[in-house]
C-alpha cells in the first residue's frame, strides 16, 4: 500500500491480485470514503476501512473489465448502503459468463458483479466534503471507460492511460482511435501538474507523459 495526501484528501493505493491491478481507497475529512477498482482482494480493502471507521459512499468503476470489477460484490455485501457507478456503455461486460475469455471469473474469485446503482455521466460530478470528483468520458480502451478527476488534482485513468503507456484495444470494445482521442484531446489538455493514478503500474503526471509517453509525444 502506497499513501498521498492532496489537499488533505488521503488516497491510499493497493496493488492487488494476480494481474496487480490498482485500487484505490479515497479518504475525506469527514472519514466518508470512495473506493475505485476493486477489482481482487476486496478484503484487504474491507479490513481497512473497518479498522480506520471509515464511511463508504461511492464504488466507483472506471471501466467494466472485470479485472476492475471482479470484487465490487464483496464490497457491495460488506457495506450495502455503497452506491456503484459505472457509465452505462460498459454494461454489457457484467454478464461475465458471456465475455471471460481469460478465465478471470475462477482467478480472481468472482461469485458476480452487480448491477451499478447510478450511471457516471460527465454532466453530474459527485461532491463530498467540499471535494468535486468530475467524471471525464475517455473511451477507447472500453465504450465506456471514465476518468475522474478530483478537484484538479488528481486523476484516476483507468486502463486509457499508464506511466509511459496506453491500455490496450485489442480486447472486445476496444479501439485504438479512440483511445489516442480520448488521451490527447481530455487527458494531457489539463495542467501538467496533475497527478494521474491509473489502473496498473507506477503513477505519472500529465506533464511526464506529454514528454516521454512513446505512443503520444506531441510535435
Amino acid at each position: 500500500m502506497q499513501e498521498y495526501n492532496f489537499d488533505k484528501l488521503k488516497i491510499l493505493k493497493f496493488s492487488l491480485g494476480p494481474l496487480a491491478v490498482n485500487s484505490y481507497l479515497l479518504i475525506f475529512p469527514s472519514k466518508k470514503s470512495i473506493i475505485i477498482d476493486p477489482g481482487a482482494e476486496g478484503h484487504t480493502l474491507i479490513n481497512h476501512i473497518h479498522s480506520k471507521n471509515l464511511i463508504p459512499i461511492y464504488l466507483l468503476n472506471t471501466h467494466g473489465h472485470p479485472d476492475h470489477t471482479g470484487n465490487n460484490w464483496i464490497i457491495k455485501e460488506a457495506f450495502p448502503d455503497v452506491k456503484i457507478g459505472m457509465h452505462k456503455k460498459d454494461l454489457p461486460f457484467l454478464e461475465i459468463e458471456k465475455i471471460d475469455i481469460f478465465n478471470l471469473q475462477s482467478l480472481l474469485n468472482i461469485k458476480y458483479i452487480p448491477e451499478p446503482d447510478f450511471f457516471l455521466e460527465e454532466k453530474d460530478p459527485i461532491k463530498i466534503d467540499g471535494y468535486k470528483i468530475e467524471i471525464i468520458h475517455t473511451p477507447g480502451h472500453t465504450p465506456g471507460s471514465v476518468s475522474f478527476l478530483v478537484n484538479n488534482k488528481v486523476l484516476f485513468s483507468g486502463d486509457t492511460i499508464f506511466c509511459e503507456g496506453i491500455g490496450r484495444t485489442d480486447l472486445p470494445g476496444g479501439n485504438y482511435e479512440e483511445i489516442i482521442n480520448s488521451i490527447k484531446n481530455k487527458i494531457l489538455t489539463l495542467s501538467d501538474d496533475i497527478h494521474i493514478f491509473p489502473g496498473h503500474g507506477e503513477d505519472t503526471t500529465v506533464f511526464y507523459e506529454k514528454n516521454n509517453n512513446p505512443f503520444l509525444r506531441l510535435k
